[in-house]
């Protein structure tokens, strides 16, 4: 069975939605917290109009890398990982973060939003050198959209946890990109206050 993504090395959708199934089963049992964060690139459809499909697998590569090393994971031998990061489809990656409330869910979440906006731009520069031959003009404005949705706080069943962080993350793509939405629930979301 094929768990991970060939582009970007996550794993793939539909093992994200088994382990989903079974870490809220585990939350359930133990009475304990989980999170799910969903993240869309913004204007990604541009990005890949202006620089072309190749360098855009090379972003979603560049953003999955960024994504590992700002969870609770590590590839160093023996390897572990906390947090399961998983790309959801096209430009979409869905993260669940077992024993995580949503306060601490929202801070991962913006730490992500602003190494993702500081990071991957700039790596992306020598990619489009490589690929086009020139040095663009300006550094690439890579930014995501991420939606926030906790159990037990916002759902107790896998599709109604996907879908509040998904609509928590639609709210955000609508009104003002580059930000943390938190589910408040199914019906009324708010925008995330930034720590500090």
């Amino acid at each position: 069975v094929v768990i991970k993504d060939n582009l970007t090395t996550l794993y793939n959708r539909a093992y994200f939605y088994y382990r989903l199934n079974s870490e809220i089963q585990r939350a359930n049992r133990y009475n304990r917290p989980l999170s799910l964060l969903i993240l869309d690139m913004d204007n990604f459809k541009q990005f890949n109009d202006r620089y072309g499909h190749p360098v855009g697998d090379q972003l979603l590569r560049v953003l999955s890398s960024t994504i590992r090393s700002n969870i609770r994971y590590s590839a160093r031998k023996p390897s572990y990982e906390l947090d399961i990061p998983c790309r959801y489809g096209g430009d979409e990656f869905a993260i669940i973060l077992p024993e995580t409330t949503s306060a601490q869910a929202t801070v991962v979440a913006e730490r992500l939003r602003k190494e993702i906006n500081v990071k991957c731009g700039h790596e992306m520069v020598a990619q489009i050198q490589a690929a086009g031959g020139s040095h663009p003009r300006e550094v690439p404005d890579v930014t995501v959209s991420i939606g926030v949705a906790s159990f037990p706080e916002h759902a107790s069943i896998t599709e109604a946890l996907v879908k509040a962080a998904d609509d928590a993350m639609y709210v955000g793509k609508r009104t003002e990109k580059n930000k943390v939405y938190v589910s408040e629930t199914a019906s009324s979301l708010v925008p995330a206050k930034a720590p500090g």
